[in-house]
């Protein structure tokens, strides 16, 4: 009978240039490339590198944009992913597409959402909240924005005050910042406000308690009542110049003795 013999084939795919073989891998190697942030829309110019072959870039619906080491975009007003790969166009073979993001910052933080149990603290160009610029984390029960950044400057001047800090930078004067809080240990509290520069407003599931148009002065005991987990309070303020800062003391008193439960007691009859 006939003998039955295993037979492996390898192939190899090589192009000979002069006398030498030199292997062609298929599909090349992925490209290396790397993304980019702006805190404004603009225009840019992405690079790729680790293959010796052609570059083809795409937009984030898959159409081919460009061939090249380098693309450069059409302006870009918000957070943008193209993809590039390698293309041996000799033999007509491609690797993988590998992401390439374009970040328009901030491009986080929603200012109208609450912290739970802790403060988002929005920051605003302009004194009106409206030109939102990014946001940090403030896990204190009480408000004291000296203990966390110079009051003669913002936020993020450039060079971000406050860690965590995530966002575009914040001008020095004439900005406005929010802070927002959703959950409370249960009590009964009295709000003192023993610091503010400048103009404050103090709102209370969503009920404004107080607003002021002044800067430097004390304000004890604007607000007395129960805070609980679903209590929702904002205090915001505007800087107009000079020192921007907000301290804002949350008291618990403890629930009043004379209430209990299933009892009324002299006082309360």
């Amino acid at each position: 009978m006939p003998f039955l013999h295993k037979v492996v084939v390898v192939c190899f795919l090589f192009l000979v240039v002069g006398s030498l073989p030199l292997f062609a891998q298929c599909p090349p190697p992925d490209p290396i490339a790397t993304g980019d942030a702006s805190c404004t829309p603009k225009s840019f110019t992405l690079s790729a590198f680790n293959s010796t072959d052609t570059y083809n870039w795409y937009d984030a619906a898959g159409t081919l944009v460009s061939q090249g080491d380098f693309y450069t975009t059409p302006v870009i007003s918000v957070t943008t992913t193209y993809y590039v790969t390698s293309y041996d166009s000799g033999n007509n073979c491609e690797s993988e597409k590998i992401a390439v993001q374009l970040v328009i910052l901030p491009d986080t933080g929603t200012p109208s959402v609450y912290g739970s149990d802790q403060w988002f603290a929005y920051c605003f160009n302009g004194i009106n909240w409206t030109t939102y610029k990014g946001f940090y984390v403030d896990n204190n029960l009480g408000i004291n924005t000296a203990a966390l950044w110079d009051p003669l400057l913002s936020p993020n001047n450039g060079t971000p005050q406050v860690a965590g800090y995530i966002g575009c930078p914040v001008t020095i004067d004439n900005h406005s910042i929010s802070y927002k809080r959703q959950g409370f240990p249960p009590d009964v509290y009295r709000i003192d406000i023993t610091e503010q520069n400048d103009d404050f407003s103090l709102l209370i599931d969503g009920v404004e308690v107080i607003r002021r148009v002044s800067y430097g002065q004390v304000y004890p005991a604007v607000w007395t009542g129960t805070l609980d987990a679903n209590s929702q309070v904002e205090y915001k303020w505007l800087d107009r110049g000079g020192k921007s800062s907000a301290t804002v003391n949350f008291v618990a008193t403890g629930v009043p003795t004379d209430l209990y439960a299933g009892r009324i007691t002299n006082n309360q009859a």
